[in-house]
């Protein structure tokens, strides 16, 4: 069989279906140790070299390389390497004395087509968070010729890029996506982007993509305070009363209670709509 010895994997493709309902839970699982973990350490290192577990084509890795690589006892590498061994289980094939290889790696393994296209699409967007990491105040705005400033903000373009998000009214200026990335962390708005992207009404319930990001953002930080509805009920019991949920809200430093909170982000829709088109009419007196 032709390995794929040309590529060097920075990143392979993990099929949720076959982890979740597959045999592997089943098959290095014991009354006494899941080995699924040290398993996945195997198939990941060995994704560095077309699938084979090895320091070179000839050279094998001493069970001590390994187990002190994956931070796992030695003896519990071993029986995991014997249990994948087995023809059973088969996750492992012995190609030479010591050096395995994942025989199902071609079966999993992306075509270096579809490979090549999705390295590019990481590189763009980790060449548009680089860009937002920037701090622009390290270079003084004067000594910048006007034409040459840029007129998208790295956050606006990457916002583009979803069809779902561009429908809302109000799309993100550049001051706005500022202070998103000042208050918040950037891969939570990236999350919380992709969030939006999936809920199919969203351009019916959603005016603002600045405040809308902003409101599922603390609505998020609120949430997490309470894992699930069980630990929120719980406080509930304990204290005798209901806890009323609040929300700060940045636009106005105020606490919004959480039944309240939509009509207070619609009334600050409204007031942006309205300075928008107060600025539209002074540009055209102007002009």
């Amino acid at each position: 069989m032709k390995h794929n010895k040309g590529r060097v994997n920075k990143w392979f493709p993990f099929w949720i279906d076959k982890w979740i309902f597959g045999s592997t839970r089943y098959e290095l699982l014991t009354p006494d140790y899941d080995y699924r973990g040290i398993y996945m350490d195997l198939m990941t290192l060995s994704k560095k070299d077309g699938g084979f577990i090895r320091a070179n084509d000839v050279t094998a890795y001493r069970h001590e390389q390994l187990a002190g690589m994956f931070c796992v006892p030695i003896d519990r590498l071993k029986t995991c390497i014997e249990m994948c061994l087995r023809p059973e289980i088969g996750k492992l094939v012995e190609t030479s004395p010591g050096i395995y290889r994942i025989p199902s790696t071609d079966d999993y393994e992306l075509c270096d087509r579809q490979y090549r296209r999705k390295q590019k699409e990481l590189n763009d967007m980790s060449g548009q968070m680089d860009f937002m990491s920037e701090n622009a105040d390290s270079i003084p705005k004067d000594t910048i010729p006007k034409d040459s400033i840029p007129t998208a903000h790295p956050l606006q373009i990457f916002v583009s890029k979803f069809p779902n998000v561009s429908k809302l009214k109000n799309q993100l200026t550049v001051e706005e996506c500022e202070k998103l990335i000042r208050d918040f962390d950037k891969k939570k708005i990236l999350d919380i982007l992709d969030q939006m992207e999936n809920k199919a009404d969203l351009p019916k319930r959603y005016v603002s993509v600045y405040l809308t990001v902003r409101s599922w953002l603390r609505r998020e930080k609120d949430a997490s305070k309470f894992p699930d509805r069980a630990s929120l009920n719980l406080l509930q019991k304990s204290t005798g009363r209901v806890q009323p949920s609040k929300v700060l809200c940045r636009e106005c430093d105020k606490d919004v209670l959480d039944s309240e909170w939509d009509a207070h982000m619609k009334a600050h829709d409204a007031d942006s709509r309205a300075l928008t088109e107060r600025a539209g009419t002074a540009r055209g007196e102007r002009s």
